[in-house]
């Protein structure tokens, strides 16, 4: 799929580095003051890319990355699984972006092509978990027609954290 100046397609092998970097410098950017700093220090660039390397062949073709056209950067990334759980028969396990590249309408179409992969499976249903504090997301995720369905603790590190599960009816999503 192309947007404008991006396109979004499934990882690769080597685009795994550049995930590992947007996840930690997104986390550090979104969790400053919310989770623990010794947390979000130790959080390794290169300990991340191999975790990513390492579960590729799992996961490939349940991650969507946003790709810049021009640079050929990845500017954003989603996983998603097709597993049922308890709460919907799909989940949406994360998504970011580089902090470069927020409010430019990356994460809705990222979003959103998540939700057609889903459709492919003929998933009804999706789950997504979001940190009580993390308001910018809890507002971007009820935008999207997510409603706040549970809660849930969530251990991060040495702490423990309360998350809101946003639920999606996928046929409801907008266009």
């Amino acid at each position: 799929v192309r947007e404008n100046s991006y396109n979004i397609r499934l990882n690769r092998i080597e685009d795994q580095e550049a995930m590992a970097r947007i996840k930690i410098d997104s986390w550090k950017a979104t969790y400053k003051n919310i989770i623990d700093q010794k947390y979000l220090d130790s959080l390794d660039y290169d300990i991340q890319t191999n975790k990513y390397v390492d579960s590729f062949d799992e996961y490939k073709n349940a991650v969507l990355v946003a790709e810049d056209v021009n640079s050929h950067n990845i500017i954003g990334y989603a996983c998603f699984s097709t597993e049922s759980n308890e709460y919907a028969d799909s989940e949406l396990i994360s998504l970011y972006l580089d902090t470069k590249h927020l409010r430019k309408g990356i994460g809705t179409s990222l979003f959103r092509e998540v939700t057609k992969e889903l459709k492919k499976y003929n998933k009804k249903t999706m789950i997504l978990w979001c940190i009580k504090e993390n308001t910018n997301a809890i507002k971007f995720y009820e935008k999207l027609g997510g409603i706040k369905a549970y809660e849930k603790m969530a251990k991060i590190g040495d702490k423990v954290y309360q998350e809101y599960g946003y639920l999606f009816n996928i046929n409801e999503i907008s266009k």
